[in-house]
């Protein structure tokens, strides 16, 4: 019986009855320095704490382009559960503090098609905002710096994006649903609800030379109902060849809210770059300025905001199935407001990283 199973799944696996499926993932251990100074108008706290975060990425791909994906990982600020008890499962009755766990939800789950010339994906999609502060200017004016798309919406989102290929460069969209909105009426059939979903719409034309040169305009635009603010932000990332083994980039994007009944503000998000090998490891090195402006009546309230990001990645092992390496990473944040605030954040940290394939 045993031989006679086995001739079945052999046979089962070489016809192709299965779709093929692609395994993948990889898991961080991280160790933190965390200081945050308030200056003179406040204290300042330095805690020391760990950082877990793994990732399992499954592909099954039907055949002429379409597949389904999907990525399981904790459901928690960056997906990382913390030794501090952020982002991770209450203890048990009677369990110490470091017994905790990360819980495991789906971070990404979608169906897509992949063509030579056009694609189409549709569910919960990945999104790479690390890459892409605009993003982050239009999602999160009130942060702006420090990658917070990706912490707070985990490089991802539900909605459909696509492509296709126009002359020398790619054409994109994105709509994305924002928020879930629904209408109430009472027994008389009075609305005491009426709220409209929110989308975004996402435009961008992406070039690349032969050469390594990539230009990238991007347009926002979200509607949303009267209550709800809806921004616009629109800017470009560029890329320059290297030069010695160097790669020089940077991303330009304005937002504005200017929507009567909601906050209105604008702002403005600059980040250059450079990325390289340095030694036997990689420098990735960026910075970023930018400025969110707060309209209250006649008076403006501006809040000026600063990222230094310094990581240095050296591999330690790398074979047929996977790799593991150590990066030392130094980040300061600063978020600034003449005569009311004057924040820096420092994480000093070195992330050790398992991938596999």
């Amino acid at each position: 019986m045993k031989k006679l199973l086995t001739v079945l799944f052999i046979l089962l696996f070489s016809t192709g009855m299965f779709a093929q499926i692609k395994w993948s993932g990889d898991a961080r251990v991280r160790p933190r320095l965390d200081i945050k100074d308030n200056g003179e108008y406040g204290g300042k706290k330095t805690d020391y704490y760990y950082m877990l975060r793994a990732r399992l990425n499954m592909k099954a791909t039907i055949g002429d382009g379409w597949y389904f994906k999907t990525q399981l990982a904790h459901y928690g600020y960056g997906l990382y559960s913390f030794s501090t008890g952020l982002s991770t499962e209450a203890p048990l009755k009677g369990m110490i503090e470091g017994s905790r766990r990360p819980s495991v939800s789906f971070m990404q789950l979608y169906i897509a098609v992949n063509k030579k010339t056009w694609g189409v994906e549709g569910g919960l999609i990945p999104i790479n905002s690390v890459a892409n502060p605009l993003f982050d200017i239009h999602y999160y004016p009130n942060k702006m710096v420090d990658v917070p798309y990706f912490i707070y919406s985990l490089l991802g989102g539900m909605g459909f994006h696509g492509f296709v290929k126009v002359g020398a460069g790619t054409l994109g969209f994105y709509a994305m649903n924002d928020k879930n909105g629904h209408t109430e009426d009472d027994i008389n059939g009075n609305t005491v609800y009426d709220v409209q979903d929110a989308y975004t719409y996402i435009a961008n034309y992406t070039y690349k030379s032969k050469s390594g040169f990539m230009f990238q305009p991007m347009v926002f635009f979200s509607i949303a109902s009267d209550s709800i603010a809806a921004p616009v932000t629109f800017g470009v990332n560029l890329k320059a060849p290297k030069v010695s083994g160097f790669g020089f980039y940077g991303s330009f994007g304005y937002t504005n809210q200017s929507k009567v009944g909601t906050p209105e503000y604008n702002g403005y998000l600059a980040r250059l770059g450079v990325n390289g090998k340095l030694g036997p490891g990689l420098l990735i090195l960026w910075y970023d300025l930018a400025q969110r402006t707060d309209k209250f009546g006649s008076a403006d309230v501006k809040t000026n905001f600063g990222n230094l990001w310094l990581k240095y990645k050296i591999p330690v092992y790398k074979g047929k199935h996977g790799e593991f390496t150590i990066a030392p990473t130094i980040r300061r944040i600063s978020e600034s407001i003449d005569n009311v605030k004057d924040y820096t954040r420092y994480k000093i940290e070195i992330t050790t990283e398992v991938k596999f394939k």
